[in-house]
């Protein structure tokens, strides 16, 4: 499972949700979650699908195993991820997670010649872009 620490970011959305009114609090949300799904998705190299596939929701837990899903083009994943997120409440915590085996290496790369299709990897690049948009 690849982890990228996103306490910072984390406490940055916490402070901007503090000032919304509570009625926006959860679609602020799901639209900040859902940025990120959708730009890791499409960053994500596409060789059988099973990596952009894996990428999955948890509401309240990361989740883990796999999928299963295979994914090329990725709106199969992305609406998997929406429906996922559906529960979510004001208060609880989401989180995406990829479990398959070969995302640690697409994402930091390995020895040797890392991704070609994504040398700067998916879910960093996509917290920085997203983050971005708070300053």
């Amino acid at each position: 499972m690849t982890s990228i620490n996103a306490t910072e970011f984390n406490l940055d959305l916490q402070k901007f949700m503090d000032s919304l009114e509570p009625g926006l609090i959860v679609p602020f949300h799901k639209k900040i979650h859902m940025q990120l799904v959708e730009r890791i998705t499409k960053k994500m190299p596409v060789d059988t699908g099973q990596a952009r596939g894996g990428t999955q929701t948890g509401v309240g837990v990361a989740l883990e195993g796999q999928t299963g899903r295979t994914d090329k083009r990725g709106g199969a994943t992305i609406s998997a991820n929406l429906a996922a997120l559906s529960p979510l409440i004001a208060g609880q915590t989401s989180y995406i997670t990829n479990n398959v085996k070969h995302v640690g290496f697409l994402e930091q790369g390995r020895p040797g010649p890392g991704s070609k299709q994504a040398p700067q990897g998916m879910f960093a690049v996509s917290l920085e872009e997203v983050k971005a948009q708070f300053p």
